[in-house]
C-alpha cells in the first residue's frame, strides 16, 4: 500500500476542513494478504568492537480477489522476503 497526503473531502462537503486533510491509501484493491513476519535483533561486543545485527523474514500469500472472480485464480508471485543488516563500531568509527 502507498499512502498519499492530500485533501479528501466527501462530495457532500463544499469546503474542506482540517478533518479532511491527511494520508489515504489510494492503490488498494479487493485483496486478501495472509502471511508471517519474523525478525531478530542482537547487540554484542568482542574486545574493542561493538556489533548490531538485524535480520528478518517475511512470507506472504497475496491473493487478488477480483481476479479470482474473473478467471478462477489470482496467484501473485512474491512470497518470500529476507532482509539483514549488520553494523560494527570501533573507537567511534562505524560501518554498516
Amino acid at each position: 500500500m502507498e499512502f498519499t497526503f492530500g485533501i479528501y473531502k466527501p462530495d457532500s462537503v463544499t469546503y474542506p476542513t482540517l478533518e479532511h486533510i491527511g494520508f489515504k491509501s489510494l492503490n488498494t484493491g479487493n485483496a486478501r494478504i495472509s502471511g508471517l513476519d519474523i525478525s531478530v535483533t542482537n547487540q554484542g561486543k568482542a574486545g574493542q568492537f561493538s556489533f548490531d545485527f538485524f535480520g528478518g523474514y517475511t512470507y506472504m500469500d497475496p491473493v487478488d480477489l477480483s481476479l479470482i472472480q474473473q478467471s478462477g485464480h489470482a496467484e501473485i508471485s512474491l512470497h518470500h522476503s529476507v532482509k539483514a543488516d549488520f553494523a560494527a563500531e570501533w573507537h567511534h568509527f562505524s560501518s554498516d
